[in-house]
Order: structure tokens, then sequence, then C-alpha cells
């Protein structure tokens, strides 16, 4: 696994060094902007090297696919359970106050 997440950031390295010298349409397109966020935050250069990051920071990008979600985990042990997705915290109030219809979303921290 460490081999292939090794190769991944040559490859992705490569790939990004190919792109620079190419026009800013391509090179600045979304794709590829999310392509080099994904590779900061996965690998740092150590000697023009890539090599995997080993703590992440919170807010980094989990999966490309969808690069709003998020990793959140709960419980200690055994017990504990990880996912990449959205996270939705629900409150309900009973009293004279309206209940709120729309629901809203704010950005994690």
């Amino acid at each position: 696994m460490k081999a292939k997440q090794r190769q991944s950031g040559v490859d992705c390295l490569r790939l990004l060094q190919w792109l620079e010298p190419l026009g800013a349409q391509v090179r600045d397109a979304r794709q590829i902007r999310l392509l080099r966020e994904v590779f900061s935050q996965q690998y740092e250069l150590d000697n023009s090297e890539p090599k995997p990051v080993k703590l992440h920071a919170t807010g980094v990008i989990q999966s490309p696919h969808d690069p709003e979600a998020q990793w959140s985990a709960k419980g200690h042990g055994v017990q504990k359970k990880s996912w990449v997705d959205y996270k939705v915290q629900v409150a309900e109030s009973l009293g004279r106050r309206p209940i709120l219809r729309q629901p809203t979303s704010l950005p994690l921290l």
C-alpha cells in the first residue's frame, strides 16, 4: 500500500510539472486546481520527491470526487467509527418560539 501511495505521489507530481508550461486555460482549470490542492494536502516534497503526509490537518480534501465532504470520527478503541461524508446536527425546541422550517448549513471547522 505504501509503495502505491508513493508512486501515486510521483505520478501526480510529474503530471503537475508537465502541465506547468501549458497555457493558463489548461493549467488553471478547475480540475487541475483541485488536483494541485489535493497533492499539496496529501504530500510534502523532500528533496524534490513527494512523501505522504503523516498527520493531516482538519479540513483537508478527503475525496476529489466530493471536495466538500469531511472526515469525522466518533468513539474510542474498538468502538471508534470514522467516515468521510457530511455531518448534520439537529436540535429541537418545543417552546413558544417558531420552529425552524428551513434547514441551514454551516461550514465545518
